[in-house]
């Protein structure tokens, strides 16, 4: 008698093969080519940033208050697994993010391992490798597995992308531009490895509180200090000769590690160190506005930190004692009113027309229901007569 394949083993693949046929945009880090609405990088960040980091958090989370799309479509591609063996590539590394959004490492290393010698020209294995590993605790392999991507499956170069890698990016949405900044972001993320593997080998493995930012950005002076010239926070100032140690993309960068890792608090701190130094970049048109702005994020940063990520930096205390006494930094008009009219905006789509709508009359539906209309009538008469000429015959 021939073996019947379980349900599951069938619809687990067909799904997801549906799901991945249509190109979607990618970013740095993790790539899930099935979820690309999870990402904005925008430096409007109470309105746009700080939901979606929020509700990327909440993916990884056993339980949650009040749950939403994004996470439920989460756990359901969780739910049916992956068997790589069936997939296709962009199947297997859209799966894989799955694992690490839902922070099961141990099930992403067993997963991509055979995956990155299996294609070692596809870069997006070794990232998400090398992230599970950073996210169980070995720092060591992580650099070491994204340490060498770089000069083996990830050329500085675009044209030097093997074929099929490049025309698989370009299907993902990728340009020159878009590859080149996540290259650098990845390249950052892999000083970040380093720096925190030398943390950990100083301090003998154990684990102890931060007490500044990673060491991201700088020169041969040494890392960025936000502070004024004489090296004290100043909100809204940083130095001259700190702020060109910066590359004009490193709000952005910074921003998107953090959608790469959104519960990471020494990230979280970099943030708003660059708001607070009104280095982030703001959708405001007005340059008092925009400070004002950039400052309330740092703010609201700061407070976060202290009140739900326990930081006990005394850095990070002063920065938000001096944020929170700050005069004429009120919330007139600010980043809680944006929140505000981005959720009466939404309650608006939802409403149904009103009544009394200017729409314009249907003429087409008119025209066809007088014909249909028309054409039942006539049959209707026709199969009456029929009936009453049999009548009397």
């Amino acid at each position: 008698m021939k073996e019947r394949s379980h349900p599951l083993v069938i619809c687990i693949p067909i799904a997801l093969l549906v799901c991945g046929f249509c190109p979607q945009d990618s970013q740095a880090g993790v790539y899930n080519f099935l979820e690309p609405e999870e990402f904005v990088i925008h430096p409007d960040f109470m309105g746009r940033y700080r939901p979606v980091l929020f509700t990327l958090r909440s993916i990884g989370m056993p339980e949650v208050q009040a749950d939403n799309p994004l996470r439920k479509r989460y756990l359901l591609q969780d739910a049916l697994g992956g068997q790589a063996e069936k997939l296709t590539i962009e199947q297997q590394v859209s799966y894989s993010a799955v694992l690490l959004r839902r922070k099961k490492y141990a099930d992403a290393v067993s997963f991509l391992v055979p995956l990155t010698r299996r294609h070692p020209e596809f870069f997006f294995f070794d990232c998400h490798l090398a992230l599970a590993y950073h996210r169980s605790g070995e720092l060591q392999r992580a650099v070491d597995t994204l340490q060498p991507v770089f000069d083996r499956a990830w050329p500085e170069d675009w044209d030097k992308l093997p074929p099929e890698v490049r025309e698989f990016v370009v299907q993902s949405g990728w340009n020159e531009g878009l590859y080149k900044f996540y290259r650098d972001t990845e390249k950052l993320y892999l000083k970040l490895l380093r720096s925190r593997l030398s943390e950990s080998r100083r301090a003998k493995g154990k684990d102890a509180d931060f007490q500044a930012v990673d060491p991201l950005f700088g020169d041969d002076k040494g890392p960025v200090r936000f502070g004024n010239a004489q090296g004290k926070f100043t909100p809204g100032e940083i130095a001259a000769g700190e702020k060109s140690k910066m590359p004009r993309e490193a709000p952005d960068m910074v921003r998107q590690l953090l959608l790469w890792m959104p519960d990471d608090p020494r990230l979280y701190w970099l943030l708003g160190e660059l708001y607070a130094a009104d280095f982030a970049d703001s959708v405001s048109k007005s340059d008092a506005k925009s400070k004002q702005t950039n400052l309330l994020a740092a703010r609201k940063i700061f407070n976060e930190l202290v009140q739900d990520f326990n930081v006990r930096s005394l850095d990070l205390q002063e920065r938000r004692h001096t944020l929170n006494e700050l005069e004429g930094l009120d919330e007139d008009n600010t980043l809680e009113e944006a929140e505000r009219r981005l959720a009466q905006d939404a309650d608006k789509k939802q409403q149904p027309l009103p009544i009394d709508a200017d729409l314009p009359f249907p003429w087409r539906a008119f025209w066809v229901g007088m014909v249909s209309g028309f054409s039942v009538c006539i049959f209707f008469f026709w199969q009456v007569r029929e009936w009453r000429r049999r009548r009397t015959t």
